[in-house]
């Protein structure tokens, strides 16, 4: 709470914008005002208003995204906190072009598709589906422009959501089959700048525990068995779309603390490196090196040039989020949550 005003963060920024000459359209819980990263003719910043992302701002015409802290100078008003500017205010996140146009607006192409509503108290995968219903899942068929169609296979479709608003989505198949991939990505830039998931959902878990501290791992069922081991967990979509604009989000959303859950293999030992690269100077971070941990299977093979190859080659599961045991996350929520 401000000190010197006595007002909840919400009304300290209502009581701000109040003083605000330029123009401004409101819409609900969301402000649209000229964006003072760009030379903006017309509002094209989105600011919210809700109790829950107060201050959040976003421009969909030149991609800068920033909390109020940092926005506030940039409109000559005071910051909720004191202390002085950040001399990097936010990252563009698109393209340089300050023409807002649709394929700036909408990272992601969205595919023609049927749904239908997920049973509820079932399991997908080890899953129960009554947490993908609450991350917005359903089931659906896609349309195909080649053959003119509706698609016979049935997958689950999960939107990625951000701070309320759609940034992308994927396909996920009911069950594993061979030389088929378990995930279909919407197609799109928005999985290397906005490919966090469920972020919504795991921020609001993590504030719930009154914690600022978030675990990211690389694939989708790897974060939903951590959030139904009530762990804050998102994955990144591959350890090869890491980079310091979709880790800004976390920021943004109050982490202070990332713990780093990469698989047990050689790509989560890279993906590592990466997302320190990323997220160095940002974050206090923590790495659970399920490669070098006591009992993985990957210690079993280091005499070997390749140990991911020889691994497989005798059949042997290495760790992962989803097969670690259980263990490994007890001590992770004790220690951390």
């Amino acid at each position: 709470m401000n000190a010197v005003l006595g007002l909840n963060k919400l009304d300290f920024i209502k009581t701000q914008l109040a003083a605000y000459g330029g123009e401004k359209k409101g819409y609900g819980e969301r402000l649209m005002i000229r964006c003072p990263y760009h030379s903006d003719n017309t509002p094209s910043g989105s600011l919210s208003l809700s109790p829950t992302f107060a201050g959040s701002f976003r421009c969909f015409a030149c991609g800068a995204k920033a909390n109020w802290d940092d926005l506030a100078p940039r409109l000559n008003l005071q910051p909720f906190k004191r202390g002085e500017p950040k001399e990097e205010y936010a990252l563009n996140f698109m393209t340089s072009s300050h023409e807002a146009t649709e394929e700036q607006e909408k990272l992601y192409q969205e595919d023609k598709f049927k749904f239908w509503d997920l049973p509820p108290n079932k399991r997908w995968r080890s899953i129960p589906t009554n947490l993908l219903i609450d991350l917005g899942g359903k089931l659906c068929v896609k349309w195909s422009d080649d053959y003119q169609c509706w698609g016979k296979t049935k997958f689950i479709y999960l939107p990625v959501m951000i701070n309320g608003e759609q940034e992308g989505y994927f396909r996920a198949r009911l069950k594993k089959e061979e030389d088929q991939p378990s995930y279909y990505n919407a197609r799109g830039k928005w999985s290397f700048t906005q490919g966090l998931w469920p972020f919504d959902h795991s921020i609001a878990l993590m504030r719930s525990l009154k914690s600022s501290t978030m675990i990211l791992v690389e694939g989708q069922r790897d974060a939903l068995r951590l959030i139904n081991y009530g762990i804050p967990a998102m994955c990144i979509f591959g350890t090869q779309s890491v980079g310091k604009a979709k880790v800004k989000h976390l920021e943004l959303a109050g982490v202070q603390r990332l713990l780093i859950m990469m698989d047990g293999d050689a790509a989560g030992i890279s993906g590592t490196e990466k997302i320190i690269e990323a997220a160095t100077g940002m974050f206090q971070l923590k790495t659970v090196k399920l490669w070098d941990m006591r009992g993985s299977p990957y210690r079993k093979f280091l005499s070997h040039e390749n140990p991911t190859k020889a691994a497989k080659e005798a059949g042997v599961e290495l760790w992962d989020p989803m097969c670690v045991p259980e263990w490994v996350l007890d001590s992770i929520k004790r220690k951390y949550f």
